[in-house]
């Protein structure tokens, strides 16, 4: 599967879809530091890594969401947005691992970071990690 680059609104509308307007869910994985993302990051977003043998992602966020959870595999089937910083490619390793599974519905990226979205969309990023924006 190949991932292919984003733009700003693609993930906000991940957050105007009517409820039930979308049936499949939209993974956003967030790259950037642990600390980085506890600041600040975009709502409904994991903060994950690649496990140091290669094989799995771990999620360092803990959120808790009613409508998503992040548990192994949980990717399979659904669409994927990953950002960062604005140095996010098809090769960093979170990418570069969902392409290689090849389990995603779609694979997106977005290489402009988190700077870009918060500029433009600050009422979709947030410090929490418990349910409160509407979405999906």
């Amino acid at each position: 599967m190949s991932a292919a680059a984003c733009d700003a609104d693609a993930i906000f509308r991940v957050f105007t879809l009517p409820p039930g307007g979308q049936d499949i869910t939209t993974y956003i994985l967030d790259v950037r530091k642990k600390e980085v993302f506890r600041k600040h990051h975009i709502g409904h977003s994991f903060c994950v890594r690649l496990a140091s043998n290669g094989h799995a992602l771990v999620d360092y966020s803990h959120a808790e969401y009613n409508s998503i959870k992040f548990a192994a595999d949980c990717w399979w089937g659904k669409n994927v947005i990953v950002y960062g910083d604005n140095t996010v490619r098809k090769d960093h390793p979170v990418v570069a691992f969902l392409s290689k599974q090849g389990k995603c519905r779609t694979l997106h990226y977005f290489k402009e970071g988190f700077d870009v979205i918060n500029k433009k969309y600050p009422f979709i990023c947030t410090s929490s990690v418990k349910e409160q924006t509407s979405m999906r």
